[in-house]
């Protein structure tokens, strides 16, 4: 198996996207790839309109772009961003669909993304966007679930 030189990952900025995140960087220093930080926005509210002086669908878009600007700006510090090439990207879309589709186009070697860890319910009324990752990535996925805040007795 080839070693990996596009390293992507995609993150919501939750606890278990930078648990992935913290293992993906230090996957890239240790094999000389790049990385690549995907964040895709779902659309706030798919289909609705209102009127602009109610409420404006564009400026709360782009005020969601700015808010996920910095959170990408603040995924590396400068320090990381020596050791191996990085991009930050966001993106708006369907999540699972847009990282298939960024992981094609970039030809990226493996995927590393965090794993909520949902129950049965909340999975089968949800879904999972790791798990259709899983199902349909034109590469590995490595899947990273964060550390217990308690460990097992």
């Amino acid at each position: 198996m080839p070693v990996p030189q596009r390293i992507l990952v995609p993150t919501d900025f939750s606890e278990p996207a930078q648990a992935a995140l913290d293992y993906a960087k230090t996957l890239a220093e240790a094999l000389g790839a790049s990385l690549q930080v995907l964040y895709v926005m779902d659309d706030p509210l798919p289909g609705f309109k209102m009127p602009d002086h109610v409420c404006s669908i564009p400026a709360i878009k782009r005020q969601l772009e700015r808010e996920a600007a910095d959170q990408l700006a603040a995924a590396l510090t400068p320090q990381e961003k020596a050791k191996f090439r990085a991009e930050l990207t966001s993106v708006w879309g369907n999540p699972y669909a847009k990282v298939l589709e960024f992981a094609k186009e970039r030809n990226i070697d493996l995927i590393v993304m965090g794993t909520h860890g949902r129950g049965a319910l909340q999975h089968v009324l949800m879904g999972s966007v790791a798990e259709r990752v899983v199902r349909h990535a034109p590469c590995p996925v490595l899947t990273i679930r964060p550390e217990p805040a308690i460990a097992p007795a």
